[in-house]
């Protein structure tokens, strides 16, 4: 997969715990509720490892080769970078076929409101 369409890095193929940022997520616009949490600003397209993830709305994280970037984020804003993979060739093989037409097949769900309603754990 091509760097313009995620990531890729090649480093290594074992990305279990590694996230794909889907949508920018920048904790100055909003009233950070955790008070003693650090958030993670986030930009579309960064890979971060999940350190902490106590199955609420948000995880501890660094972005990838960043361990002193680590912050709190919210999980809605990421997938996984095998699932990230799948939409893009799945993408890429309708785009192949001329189904450009078809692209809201595989849009990118809007993260769900209410991000900020769960207290990060830590």
């Amino acid at each position: 997969m091509s760097a313009a369409h995620g990531p890729d890095d090649g480093a290594d193929d074992d990305h279990s715990g590694h996230l794909v940022v889907l949508y920018d997520f920048d904790p100055t616009t909003i009233d950070w509720p955790f008070q003693g949490q650090r958030p993670l600003p986030l930009v579309t397209g960064q890979v971060i490892e999940v350190v902490l993830d106590d199955g609420s709305e948000w995880a501890m994280g660094h972005l990838k080769g960043r361990p002193d970037i680590r912050g709190y984020f919210p999980k809605n804003y990421t997938m996984t970078v095998s699932q990230y993979r799948e939409m893009m060739r799945e993408y890429e093989d309708g785009v192949e076929r001329g189904e450009e037409d078809d692209a809201d097949d595989y849009a990118i769900p809007e993260p769900t409101p209410g991000a900020a309603s769960s207290t990060p754990a830590g």
